[in-house]
């Protein structure tokens, strides 16, 4: 005799169907909320990774861009003057030019690596937040102290008072030991020191966000 199942087991078995069914929908939507969740947090993991790395990599070559503002100006950064040019100007003239010329040629290249610098810190800051700003705020304080340093050598040896005699004069020494990197004292210059100080601390407090515990490596 052919048994055939009762209305109540064909409900049950509807019913279980679509609690199967339900279930196998809310797991693959979980899965799907679960990978997505993932893939956010590791596409933003990369992305704090290229910024950081990023705005450590533009650091550097602020520091560096500082500390060749304010180095002496070297005999090949001026502009070589004619025998013709030469009767038209006093060598005190000559050297106040190409003084200010070289340092117009440096404000070019510092100007370009600030720029530079700051659009890496601010992309930084508005992806990661405002602590990466303060990170290198002190950093930013010392960028503007090279550049203060600098105008102020500028203002006064540039000025109609100072009257330049030659390389070795004490007072352009003096003058340049106070405000410019000094070449038997650069290891030892105090701005210099502070301000690489400054961007080391800076790359320290973000070194989180690149796996490593120490700046060396």
């Amino acid at each position: 005799m052919e048994i055939f199942p009762s209305p109540a087991f064909k409900e049950w078995v509807s019913v279980a169907k679509d609690i199967i069914l339900a279930l196998s929908a809310l797991f693959t939507v979980g899965l799907g909320v679960y990978g997505l969740k993932k893939w956010m947090h590791e596409h933003r993991g990369k992305e704090a990774f290229t910024l950081i790395k990023s705005l450590i990599k533009e650091s550097h070559r602020m520091n560096r861009a500082c500390s060749t503002l304010r180095e002496r100006v070297r005999s090949s950064e001026r502009r070589i003057f004619s025998h013709s040019e030469r009767q038209n100007f006093t060598n005190n003239e000559i050297w106040k030019i190409t003084e200010k010329e070289a340092f117009d040629r440096r404000f070019e290249a510092f100007i370009s690596a600030d720029s530079s610098y700051r659009d890496a810190l601010l992309d930084a800051r508005a992806a990661l937040g405002s602590h990466i700003y303060g990170a290198f705020l002190d950093f930013g304080k010392h960028i503007t102290k090279n550049v203060v340093s600098v105008n102020q050598y500028l203002d006064q040896v540039l000025s109609e008072d100072f009257v330049y005699t030659s390389d070795e004069d004490p007072i352009l020494l003096e003058f340049q030991d106070t405000f410019l990197i000094s070449p038997a004292h650069r290891e030892s210059d105090q701005l210099a020191t502070q301000t690489m100080d400054a961007r080391e601390e800076g790359e320290k407090a973000l070194l989180s966000y690149l796996g490593r515990k120490s700046i060396r490596g």
